[in-house]
């Protein structure tokens, strides 16, 4: 799996800082999943990202085979 949070950061046209502030998730923890897409993010925090931004499950996580994750 991966997170897309920092795609989802860019679509919406806001910053990191925001994305913490709007979704009540901490800086530290959005900083990390922007800037390492595989580590995975609570079911908390995955929560307060969908029900804030009203986005789907898959906007904000992927599953990637195992043998595509080393390529990017």
């Amino acid at each position: 799996m991966k997170n897309k949070v920092d795609a989802l950061i860019k679509q919406l046209g806001v910053s990191a800082y925001r994305f913490a502030e709007d979704t009540g998730i901490t800086k530290n923890t959005v900083y990390s999943l922007k800037n390492n897409p595989l580590q995975f993010p609570s079911g908390e925090v995955l929560d307060r990202i969908i029900s804030t931004y009203k986005v789907a499950l898959d906007d904000v996580v992927e599953w990637v085979p195992e043998e595509s994750r080393n390529d990017d």
